[in-house]
This record gives C-alpha cells, sequence and structure tokens, in this order.
C-alpha cells in the first residue's frame, strides 16, 4: 500500500444626472449601519447571493466558501516577490480530509482511501464524518453536477454502480474504488466541498431527495462562518463559527452587502464604508489604487481570455477564414492599451507561467497575410460578422473596437453585440456561438487539466465544439500518464495541433486584481480567485 500524507478575481440633464447619483450614494449610506467596525468585514458586491447551495449553478461562491468548509485538502500559502500571498498548487496540505492512502488492484484500478479529521464538527454540532463525503458525492452526481470527476475520464463507476464505488470504513474513514489512479486526482479532490447529511437528509422528500429546497436557502455547512441573517437582494452577515476545526477567523462578523451602482461600490471602498468592493472594472481599479486608504491587491493570473470561434458553423469551419482572423488580431494593442499592463501574453494553449506555455506567440498580427487566406478562404470581400460576449465587460467591446479596425483594413465589417448573462451562458454551454470574446481560469494549474477542459471534443467546458480525435487521444493519455515528462510531451504534441487548427484566438492573461482598504492585511490569491476572507485582518 502506497502513503500519500497531504500537510498543511444639454448642462441642465448633464446636472440631473450628478444629483441623481449623489442622492443614489446619500441613500446607499444612509441605510447602511456605521462603518465597518474592527472585527466586522464588509464586502460590497455587484449582485445578490441567490441561493447557498454550492453545488447548483448560479451561486455566489466568494460567500459560500465561508460557508462551506471550501476544501477537502489545501494548498500551501507561499508569497511572491512584493509581497503579494498566494498558494502554492504543487504542495497539497492537510483540510478536512488529512491524507490519502493509494492502495493498486490487480485489474488496474485503485482504492482511494481518504482519512475524515476527527473531533470536527458541523454548524448543526452533528459531528463531520464519512457519510457526508459520500452522500455529497452521491448528490452531485444525482443532480448531474459532478464534473470533477467525470472531465477525468471517471475516477469512478458512475453509470455501473456509483454508490458501490464508495465504501464507508468507519465514521472517519472512507473508500472510493477509481478506474485508474489518475495524477490530478489530489488536486481534483482537493476542490471539494461537502454538506452536513444528516441535517440535510432530515430535510429531503420524496419530491426532493436531494433537499435542494432546504438547501438553497438554509446553513448545512461547517466553514469557519455560519449564516446569521440574509436579507436577500440587501445583504447577507455571517457569524465567526467558534468551533471551526481550522485556524480561527480573525474577523468576527463578515458582512456581503449588494451594491449595484458601480460608482456607489467605488465611492464606498473610498469612504471606508465598505472594506473590500468586488466587481470593479480595470478602468477604475487604476484610479481608485493611488486613493488614500485604499490599495489593489495584484497577482499573476491563469484566467485565459480569447476570441473563440466554432469550427462546426460557418464561415468558421474554413481553417483559412479562422487564419484570416487570426492574423487580424491587433494583438500588442492590447495588454498596454486595455489592460494597462496588467496581464500577461497568451500565446497558446497553455497559460503562461505553466509547464510547455509557448515563450512567443505563433501567431502575430499580419494583415497581408490576413488577406491571403481570406482570399484562399472564397471570401475576399463584402463580409460581414457579429462578435458576441456577455454584458458586464465593458473592455470586450474595447477589444472588439481594435479588432473591427483590422479587420475593415481587409475588407471585413465587423459588428460588436453584447448579450445577456444568461443568453450568452445559455449559447456557450449549447455551443451555438460562433465567434465570441470569452474567459476562463484553469483553477487546476497544471496544462494537461488546460487542455482537456477547453480542447477535448466531450468536455463539458469546451466552449467551441472544437474535435479533434489525435487531440483527444493526446490529453486523454496525458492524464493518466504518471511520468511527468512523458506528460509534458503528450500535451506538447496536442498543443501543436491546436495551434495548427486555430479554434482560438489568443489574446492575454488579465491579473487578478481586488480593491480593498489598505489596513486589511493577510489576504492570500487564491488560484480559484475566490475570495478566502476568513484568513483576512484588520490593523
Amino acid at each position: 500500500m502506497a502513503s500519500i500524507l497531504i500537510f498543511q478575481k444639454g448642462r441642465r440633464w448633464g446636472l440631473s444626472i450628478w444629483v441623481c447619483a449623489i442622492l443614489s450614494v446619500v441613500f446607499i449610506l444612509g441605510v447602511f449601519t456605521a462603518p465597518a467596525s474592527a472585527k466586522t468585514l464588509v464586502v460590497a458586491m455587484a449582485g445578490d447571493v441567490a441561493h447557498i447551495d454550492h453545488v447548483e449553478p448560479g451561486s455566489q461562491k466568494w460567500a459560500l466558501c465561508h460557508i462551506y468548509d471550501w476544501q477537502w485538502t489545501r494548498y500551501k500559502t507561499v508569497e511572491l516577490p512584493g509581497g503579494t500571498l498566494t498558494v502554492d498548487t504543487e504542495q497539497i496540505v492537510p483540510g478536512i480530509i488529512t491524507h490519502i492512502d493509494t492502495e493498486a488492484q490487480p485489474d488496474g484500478t485503485a482504492i482511494k482511501r481518504f482519512h475524515v479529521r476527527p473531533n470536527a464538527v458541523h454548524h448543526s454540532g452533528n459531528p463531520i464524518i464519512a457519510e457526508d463525503f459520500k452522500w455529497t458525492i452521491l448528490r452531485r452526481a444525482g443532480l448531474g453536477r459532478d464534473f470533477s470527476n467525470r472531465f477525468l475520464g471517471g475516477l469512478y463507476h458512475i453509470k455501473e454502480g456509483l454508490e458501490d464505488s464508495i465504501k464507508i470504513i468507519d465514521d472517519h474513514t472512507f473508500e472510493v474504488k477509481v478506474k485508474k489512479d489518475m495524477p490530478l486526482f489530489g488536486h481534483v479532490w482537493e476542490m471539494r466541498s461537502y454538506f452536513d447529511s444528516k441535517l440535510a437528509k432530515a430535510h429531503a422528500t420524496k419530491k426532493d431527495p436531494w433537499a435542494k429546497a432546504y438547501l438553497a436557502k438554509n446553513d448545512a455547512g461547517a466553514g469557519p462562518y455560519t449564516l446569521e441573517k440574509w436579507d436577500v437582494g440587501n445583504e447577507m452577515v455571517l457569524k465567526k463559527f467558534d468551533r471551526y476545526w481550522g485556524p480561527p477567523p480573525a474577523i468576527d462578523q463578515l458582512v456581503f452587502r449588494t451594491v449595484p451602482d458601480l460608482s456607489s461600490r467605488v465611492l464606498l471602498l473610498k469612504n471606508g464604508d465598505v472594506d473590500v468592493a468586488l466587481n470593479i472594472p480595470l478602468r477604475e481599479l487604476q484610479t481608485i489604487k493611488n486613493s488614500p486608504g485604499v490599495k489593489v491587491i495584484s497577482a499573476p493570473s491563469t484566467t485565459t481570455l480569447y476570441v473563440g470561434m466554432n469550427p462546426k458553423m460557418p464561415p468558421f469551419d474554413s481553417k483559412d477564414f479562422r487564419l484570416a482572423l487570426t492574423y487580424a488580431f491587433p494583438y500588442e494593442d492590447i495588454i498596454p492599451g486595455i489592460f494597462q499592463g496588467a496581464a500577461q501574453p497568451l500565446n497558446g494553449p497553455i497559460p503562461t507561467g505553466m509547464k510547455g506555455a509557448l515563450k512567443e506567440r505563433r501567431y502575430k498580427t499580419d494583415l497581408a497575410l490576413a488577406k491571403e487566406h481570406l482570399k484562399k478562404a472564397g471570401m475576399a470581400s463584402g463580409l460581414k460578422l457579429t462578435l458576441k460576449w456577455q454584458t458586464g465587460f465593458p473592455q470586450y467591446s474595447q477589444i472588439g473596437v481594435l479588432f473591427a479596425e483590422n479587420l475593415k483594413k481587409i475588407g471585413v465589417d465587423l459588428k460588436l453585440q453584447q448579450l445577456p448573462v444568461g443568453q450568452f451562458q445559455s449559447g456557450m454551454r449549447s455551443r451555438t456561438l460562433d465567434f465570441f470574446i470569452h474567459d476562463g481560469l484553469a483553477w487546476i494549474r497544471k496544462p494537461e487539466f488546460v487542455a482537456n477542459i477547453y480542447f477535448t471534443g466531450t468536455s463539458s467546458t469546451n466552449p467551441t465544439g472544437y474535435a479533434n480525435e489525435r487531440v483527444d487521444d493526446l490529453i486523454h493519455k496525458a492524464l493518466a500518464e504518471p511520468d511527468t515528462e512523458k506528460r509534458s510531451e503528450l500535451v506538447k504534441a496536442a498543443q501543436e495541433i491546436i495551434l495548427e487548427d486555430v479554434p482560438w484566438i489568443f489574446i492575454a492573461q488579465p491579473d487578478f486584481q481586488l480593491a480593498m482598504r489598505s489596513n486589511i492585511v493577510g489576504y492570500v490569491s487564491q488560484n480559484t480567485e475566490l475570495h478566502h476572507f476568513w484568513l483576512v485582518d484588520k490593523q
């Protein structure tokens, strides 16, 4: 038996607008309670917390990761040059799961034995036991939300009897039989949470066996904070959980306030009426970062910003046409102009900073080559396209304007279209968007993970519908290959094919940035870019 021990993002009319804005801010300040105290952290966010079932889509996970014990295991905190704290995803440390044993089986499968931290309790007072993890796994699969296991080729037998693949040994030990001991196993299972199964099952019904109605509005967690008050549409108040198994938070009370108006969020932060302001666009971040009492946390990100081209939808089914657009893109204008330097170059499928990432772009702006490929595609003139993106990203509009200027030079008329969130997300899931700007976060910082989620034909998070059997084969082999160098070579070969097929225009990796008051210390930038506010303190 092998044992793996795990250690611990007109003048009159103008005057009226200004008056309305001022009155709006005054109203917001008036209805809020006193400014944040030393033991309270107040976070202003653009949208409300719709529900608190972390398995269901649409949840505000930066709020939920305080109610629920967000990770079975964790990553070690390290300091970057300049003092920013982040996590080292190469170093897994104990969480509620203290360690995992691996037992290889003669048939090529493996048994993963999980050890649950003893003497830990949920907010209800119920002990945290192995059954909580099994029930959560079954619930995810039952609701069709078990992506974390399916995308690696099935770590356990979902269709062949999932429940039988999970065996409870005792209250603090359970086993999962997996089809293969995948190299990314620890990273995949590190990013999971769990429910208080005893509490949840007590509120399940025949029509609602997974207690969706109850868990949407009620706390069944074991995280560092309990749900104290929730005024839907206004604010959620969390209280420190004194029996939390981990290091106790320095902040007693955490308040998430819904402030839809951007200017109000910025003003509240500047005035010290909130400690943190979420959903602040880059332009505003640049203007407030030097304001008295305000700072902006910044760290390199594995968020990949790209233009997607669906190769199954005309005219994007023509490789020459995709190449024409690729050569027409204004790469050199994006990072200094749109992001004001707060981004890394994205040179190919593997994000900068990961093993195997390209050192320079394979494709660069070349309008002569763009015209040549457009001609080869039989679309030399008079072509009209629409570039789409999700509302809430003003920088995408700026990118679209620059792109349109270049395309006009080669005879392509580009229309820009901002879509409502629901419509855009539906198009992404159904792969019915032909030409769009989007970004995605590679929360496991491994090249084979990134290649798999975005470029295999079977991935549910492949938004363009790109599929190449050779790419799929190489990536699937990489996911199962235990040797690091061999795995790297497989991903490198897959990357070359993807670059040749050009399903994406690779733009940039915008930095992670977060605005907060200067007296907030201890913030750790996470690989998930969720905000773990229980780690911070106020000076």
